[in-house]
């Protein structure tokens, strides 16, 4: 899972965005606990539709998804960006 490119490229923008949290990203961290608060969690969405010229759900942005479960959606949207003419 951490070798996706979804994963490497989220855990790229957390570090970048994010440089000050103070805990190690873990697939198992909830972005919550990497210090994102709800508005952080959509500026992430936001950030990575611009970044990665991918769709995600600003609906589905929530502090209490996991490295792990953010790095599926992510790589679900860059899937469906690749399938697009």
């Amino acid at each position: 899972m951490e070798n996706t490119q979804g994963y490497q490229l989220l855990v790229q923008t957390l570090n970048n965005l994010y440089p000050h949290t103070d805990r190690p990203i873990t697939a198992d961290a909830t972005l919550d606990s990497l210090g994102l608060d709800s508005l952080a969690v959509v500026e992430l969405f936001v950030h990575l539709n611009d970044q990665f010229q991918i769709q995600l759900d600003e609906g589905m942005a929530d502090p209490l998804l996991t490295v792990e479960q953010m790095s599926h959606i992510v790589e679900q949207a860059l899937n469906d960006a690749t399938q697009r003419p």
